[in-house]
């Protein structure tokens, strides 16, 4: 056989061998790249399994697997980008291919009310080793150090109402009307009230800023009245009478100088000095007593001088079995109720007189 025939029978043969394999030409798009090479394979799975394809399990491409390879072959991968999602402060990893913000909360059904804040942040670290927080302009990562956070603040808001009262000033009157010394409440008074409402914002269920606070006036209150006596008796010079006895002797009579008898009550009379300690030697009412423990009545003429309790205003005229006449004149710490103290004379003993319960007539009640 000839040389050019056994050439060509070579040429041949390796001819028919090229025509029985399938090559195809195959092109991989991937973040605007595209790279196109020749293949053999025959599915998309043999491209990705004989290192034709790096393919994630979060990563998608426009193929399935299992897809059969044919000449011109475009094949789209995108590749998933690993995030982070502070919803709240509770902080997890994703991987997605999407590069929309709402996209990716919606894949993790995280939905925002109108007040949520949203704020994506890239982490970025520098060669020297500092962490930069920016902005991104989208959601697909560089590098796989320069993390990408969604960051979700959840906002809350609430209402605090606390109310307020104020006692406002009371109002003295003085007035004439009254003795010396009394006191009348003619207005009880109430409080002034008003009500603060503050509305407080929270982020992430933590204090953050008062966005409003308001003052509202709930009563307008009213000032407690009291009226004060200004009014001091005077009698008119009279001549001196005799100094009346002691109680153990004078007006002995049952019954009392006057008839007109307003009320009748049993007395615990008691007895001090005008220097008693911590005494002053002036009544409540304003009388000097230091010389002198009777008074001159215009209508009952001498009698004696007794501490009594409010419900006698000063000017009280009573009759004490034993005693006689006597008016009130003055008031007392330890003066209450049915109680009369008599003012003696230093010649006389409060202590012996003691503590004793006798009949009593309100003759005139005040001036």
């Amino acid at each position: 056989m000839s040389l050019g025939v056994i050439i060509t029978s070579i040429f041949a043969i390796m001819h028919s061998n090229l025509n029985e394999v399938n090559m195809n030409e195959v092109t991989i798009v991937e973040n605007g790249e595209r790279n196109t090479f020749t293949t053999e394979a025959e599915t998309v799975l043999s491209l990705v399994t004989g290192g034709y394809i790096q393919f994630g399990n979060f990563d998608e491409m426009n193929m399935e697997i299992h897809d059969e390879v044919y000449d011109g072959m475009e094949i789209e991968i995108t590749r998933a980008n690993q995030m982070i999602i502070n919803d709240g402060g509770e902080r997890f990893y994703v991987m997605t291919t999407e590069t929309d913000v709402d996209e990716v909360l919606s894949e993790h059904n995280i939905e925002l009310s109108d007040d949520d804040l949203l704020e994506v942040i890239r982490t970025v670290t520098t060669t020297e080793g500092e962490e930069l927080h920016i902005n991104p302009a989208g959601l697909t990562a560089t590098a796989a150090e320069n993390t990408i956070e969604i960051e979700v603040t959840r906002v809350t808001f609430d209402t605090v109402t606390d109310v307020i009262e104020t006692t406002l000033e009371t109002e003295y009157i003085y007035t004439d009307d009254l003795p010396d010394g009394e006191r009348i409440v003619r207005v009880e008074g109430s409080p002034r009230v008003e009500e603060t409402v503050i509305e407080n914002k929270y982020h992430n269920g933590e204090f953050f800023m008062t966005v409003n606070e308001e003052v509202n006036l709930v009563d307008e209150g009213a000032r407690r009245v009291v009226e004060i006596g200004t009014y001091v008796y005077v009698p008119e010079p009279t001549t001196p009478a005799p100094a009346a006895p002691s109680q153990s002797t004078s007006n002995s009579s049952s019954t009392p100088a006057a008839t007109n008898v307003l009320d009748t009550f049993t007395a615990s009379v008691t007895a001090y000095l005008a220097t008693c300690s911590g005494c002053s030697g002036f009544t409540a009412s304003g009388r000097d007593v230091r010389n002198n423990v009777h008074f001159e009545d215009s209508a009952f003429g001498t009698v004696r001088i007794v501490a009594a309790c409010r419900q006698f205003p000063f000017g009280t005229i009573i009759y004490i079995s034993g005693i006689g006449n006597a008016v009130v004149l003055d008031r007392g710490g330890a003066v209450s109720g049915n109680v009369l103290d008599l003012l003696m004379s230093s010649s006389e003993n409060p202590i012996q007189f003691g503590r004793q319960s006798l009949q009593a007539q309100v003759l005139r009640l005040g001036w």
